[in-house]
This record gives structure tokens, sequence and C-alpha cells, in this order.
């Protein structure tokens, strides 16, 4: 099954970095990612900060988080998504596991849950283990969209 995630980007004020995690992990959203160059600072500050405000969500930095927008601007679909995006995940009592592919999507933070759960299948279904969900405008409420994606969203793609 893919992991549902949100992205946390660089476009929010660094105030909402606790707020958001928090509510990502009370929400039961199992993973949260940012960009590494989350503030033109560092992306590994961005997600210790969140990992030290949480108690079990696993925090993601995408290391290259454009490189899949500007491939589906060149034709390439979601079936062609084979390969692993370059990305770190910090997790609390981590070990090595299997390869991930982990894909950053954008959608309107309006969107009915059951679009997005069709756009999250359908990378899933071209072997995507992880689907990271931005919501593109930039003044977006990342708290309620993180428990949107955990509580509308999860539950459908079970």
């Amino acid at each position: 099954m893919v992991t549902l995630a949100a992205i946390f980007p660089p476009t929010q004020p660094p105030e909402r970095i606790v707020a958001v995690a928090t509510a990502a992990d009370a929400a039961g959203l199992a993973e949260l990612w940012v960009w590494e160059d989350c503030f033109s600072e560092s992306g590994i500050a961005t997600a210790t900060a969140m990992l030290a405000a949480t108690s079990r969500i696993t925090v993601g930095i995408g290391l290259l988080h454009g490189v899949l927008g500007w491939m589906s601007q060149g034709g390439v679909s979601p079936e062609g998504v084979r390969a692993s995006v370059g990305h770190l995940r910090a997790q609390r009592g981590a070990g090595r596991g299997p390869a991930d592919v982990v894909v950053f999507i954008s959608a309107p933070a309006d969107s009915p849950a059951r679009d997005i759960v069709a756009t999250v299948s359908e990378y899933a279904a071209a072997g995507a283990t992880c689907v990271a969900v931005n919501a593109d405008e930039d003044d977006a409420d990342i708290e309620r969209f993180a428990g949107f994606l955990a509580r509308e969203v999860r539950p459908l793609l079970s």
C-alpha cells in the first residue's frame, strides 16, 4: 500500500513548522516532507524541528522536489515513474528497508478527496511507495490540509 504524506513548502512561514508538524502527527498522517532548501537555508534544520515537536511521524527531505514536475512537462506519465527520486527520511528507530519511490504532487487545497485518491492511486499503480501532496496555494492552511489528507484521503486508499 502507498504511504500518503503532506509537504511543508518554503512558501509557508517558518513559524508554522511546529504547528503543522504537531497537527499532522495528531491527525495520524504517516509522513511530512520538506524541500532540501526550505527557507533558502536547510531542510535538515526544518526536519529536525519537526521531529523534535512530534512523537511518531516520519519526516522526509525531498532532494529533487522539482524533477517530477519537470519530467511531467516533458510527457512522462505516472506509469513512467520507476526510479527512486533522491530523498532522505528521518524516522525514529528506522532501519534499512526496500528502496522507495517517492512522488511529489500538488493539488488545490480544496480538492475533493476522491480527486487526490485518483492521482495517488495512479502513481501507486506505477510503483510509487509514497506520494507526498503539496497544497498548491501559497497561503494554504497546511495544518488543515494535513488533517484532511489523514482523515479523508488516506481511508479511501485502503
